[in-house]
């Protein structure tokens, strides 16, 4: 076999082979350990005992560790502890997890848990003693059912500015706690959720402050939703309707009260031009209209 012999510049190797690729030296640089060591100062600002934080790493995502650490950096009063938590995405947030994590940020105003497959009704119960929470997205978590946002809602709903329970197991049911406790929303998406129009009837008058409203692919939805919303939400500027599949044109045309719609989601509704043409001559301030099939 050939030996290797060092380049002129001594910069890299290349074999007596002539098939052999040259290879810089600096790709064989071993990874800085900034990554484990923000790891670690992460884990250790959350939690306690060694113990725990071995375990906790576990849940953390490469991608989430810069903010995650600069949470944990505003919980240990570094900076305003006014800020979101972003959880999105972990694979295993345990009821334990949450729980210290409550505990530590007891200023949490916004928490993101989207796509958390074990954020589950204990977790909601642990964060419902939270006194500034405001925003919460636990949309696409399976393990959240109807007993746990009914119990949450009623213990924080009165303070809620947004509340996403998208793609949830959570059934028609939540529409009765959303009217009786959450006055105050702003933001409401129920997506997958499968609400029907007496639900949107139910909710309008106690929400009539909402701005963003999301009922995508509730089939049960009809034209007399559209009616509750125009009637008691008038201040609705974005509205997604996609795959309610039955809208038409009669139900469109009661948005015409909608003055400050400025986006519109009908995208696989049975709408045709009249519907359009209503909505778009009284909207003035629509700045977006979908319509794919």
């Amino acid at each position: 076999g050939g030996r290797a012999r060092k380049t002129g510049r001594g910069c890299g190797t290349m074999a007596a082979d002539s098939t052999s690729l040259y290879l810089p030296r600096h790709i064989f640089r071993p990874p800085r350990p900034a990554v484990l060591s923000l790891k670690e100062q992460c884990c250790r600002l959350l939690f306690s005992d060694k113990a725990y934080i071995e375990q906790a790493t576990k849940y953390v995502e490469l991608d989430l560790l810069q903010e995650l650490y600069e949470q944990a950096c505003e919980a240990a009063g570094r900076r305003s502890p006014f800020e979101p938590l972003t959880l999105t995405g972990m694979r295993s947030p345990s009821s334990e997890l949450v729980r210290r994590i409550a505990e530590r940020y007891n200023t949490l105003v916004t928490l993101r848990v989207n796509s958390c497959p074990n954020f589950d009704s204990e977790c909601l119960q642990y964060i419902s003693k939270l006194p500034f929470l405001r925003d919460l997205d636990c949309g696409h978590c399976l393990k959240v059912q109807d007993h746990g946002v009914d119990r949450f809602l009623s213990q924080r709903g009165g303070s809620m500015r947004s509340l996403c329970l998208s793609g949830t197991s959570v059934t028609c049911r939540v529409s009765a706690s959303i009217a009786l406790f959450c006055g105050q929303l702003q933001r409401l998406e129920l997506e997958f959720v499968g609400i029907g129009t007496k639900h949107v009837a139910r909710m309008g008058p106690t929400c009539a402050g909402l701005r963003y409203i999301n009922f995508g692919h509730c089939t049960a939805v009809t034209h007399e939703a559209c009616k509750a919303i125009a009637h008691s939400c008038r201040l609705v500027q974005v509205l997604n309707l996609k795959y309610c599949t039955r809208i038409g044109d009669k139900g469109v045309a009661h948005l015409m009260d909608c003055t400050h719609l400025e986006e519109l989601r009908l995208d696989g509704a049975r709408v045709g031009d009249y519907g359009v043409i209503k909505v778009v001559q009284s909207c003035k301030s629509l700045l977006r209209l979908y319509l794919r099939e």
